[in-house]
């Protein structure tokens, strides 16, 4: 490609290593990607900048990022709701609480590990009834769905070596009959369908978060909403996000996009944390290391208010 001479050119690889993730940091999700794509040098700093925003968000629940990050891999856990598109919308809004989910059969190491190695103790069970599909503060899932077996709340009072002068939430939602991360394809719409594991963060509809537009998730088009989930995507809207019902509203987005279909054949955006025991190079940091193997086989499949 031809440059004119008279536009003054510089290369940002002159710049000192530290500006390098200043300037990663700096940039939105889609900016990341195309400068993570023009060298592998930059790939792992896109996968060093990510690993950065987990800590800080983990620190502010009061969590030890390593030790947390372990468990969510050991026990197939998972990190999503507003926190998760936090990832790639860092400082869009402060998060109220933090959602984790699990599997019924891993519920008891989760609440052994929260309460050994956490201040998180006391967990108070609501039930997935109807009073929690109206409850107001649980506003990620679309209904009363036979995955959601119970829901536990806790709470943790400021800890001196945390920056937070407020006590912290953290919400387990514990998912019977399927693996965690498919609970989050049944959400309200695409923006908040992101997913934080112990290896890295995968946003699953990016055409469409990276440019804030999202999806409806129904199959009835002319069903009519209830006022839960019309105040779910007007809290998303406030955000900056623009709904629609299908794709035709905007030109331009992929086609390939399907309400059913295999994560691995998906058009997603996974992004691995970077190796910190020194024994993985640049070149071992690949999308395939944020879900075990097993995952990326099983079927997405969206939901329906």
């Amino acid at each position: 490609m031809e440059v004119d001479e008279d536009i003054p050119v510089f290369d940002i690889n002159r710049l000192p290593d530290e500006l390098h993730d200043k300037i990663m940091d700096f940039c939105d999700a889609r900016s990341m990607a195309a400068l993570a794509s023009t060298s592998k040098h930059w790939h792992h700093k896109r996968s060093t900048c990510m690993y950065l925003r987990i800590v800080k968000i983990l620190k502010y629940f009061q969590l030890d990022p390593t030790s947390f990050l372990e468990f969510l891999t050991e026990t197939g856990t998972v990190i999503s709701g507003s926190v998760a598109l936090l990832m790639f919308y860092p400082g869009l809004f402060t998060p109220g609480d933090l959602d984790i989910y699990c599997s019924l059969e891993r519920l008891d190491e989760v609440l052994d590990f929260l309460e050994t190695f956490t201040e998180y103790h006391s967990p108070v069970e609501t039930s997935p009834s109807e009073e929690l599909t109206h409850d107001a503060q649980y506003d990620a899932w679309v209904q009363n769905e036979n995955y959601i077996a119970k829901v536990l709340k806790l709470s943790c009072s400021p800890q001196s070596e945390y920056d937070c002068t407020e006590p912290t939430i953290l919400n387990i939602i514990v998912v019977q009959s399927v693996e965690p991360i498919l609970a989050i394809s049944h959400f309200h719409s695409t923006p908040v369908m992101n997913i934080i594991t112990g290896k890295g963060v995968v946003c699953v509809y990016p055409d469409l978060t990276l440019r804030k537009r999202g999806i409806v998730n129904s199959w009835r088009k002319s069903s009519q909403p209830t006022d839960k989930f019309k105040k779910c995507l007007d809290k998303y809207r406030d955000r900056g996000f623009e709904f629609a019902m299908s794709l035709g509203k905007w030109p331009g987005i992929r086609r390939d996009f399907a309400r059913t279909r295999k994560l691995r054949s998906m058009p997603l955006c996974a992004i691995a944390f970077p190796d910190l025991s020194g024994t993985a190079t640049t070149r071992d940091i690949t999308k395939e290391a944020v879900l075990e193997e097993s995952l990326w086989d099983l079927c997405w499949e969206l939901s329906e208010w």
